[in-house]
């Protein structure tokens, strides 16, 4: 997901929460299941390191695209995804994807 528009429509919607992220879901569903990546600068300063959780956070996304199928999704990091694991960070997305989907009631 590039265009601001669809993050807006991401955002406005529900969200599920962990201490390292929040995913923003659409309630609303579309045709198209797009998925975007907030890593500010703040959490991680250098490039390397925004582009590695966004790689990993991609990777972990390509397999749950048919529990968001249809919607719009934002997935924002926060300071607390410092030093995790691919495992934990895979368990933390799982739990706010969940959170999010019982909050549009798709789950």
């Amino acid at each position: 997901m590039v265009d601001p528009a669809d993050f807006t429509t991401a955002i406005k919607g529900v969200r599920g929460a962990t201490k390292q992220m929040v995913v923003h879901m659409s309630d609303q569903s579309d045709t198209s299941t797009l998925v975007g990546f907030i890593v500010p600068k703040k959490v991680f300063p250098h490039a390397v390191d925004r582009n590695l959780v966004k790689r990993r956070l991609r990777h972990l996304m390509a397999s749950r695209l048919e529990q968001i199928e249809g919607r719009k999704v934002a997935i924002r990091v926060l300071p607390g995804i410092r030093g995790v694991s691919f495992h934990a960070l895979e368990e933390s997305l799982d739990l706010a994807i969940v959170k999010a989907c019982k909050k549009v009631g798709q789950q």
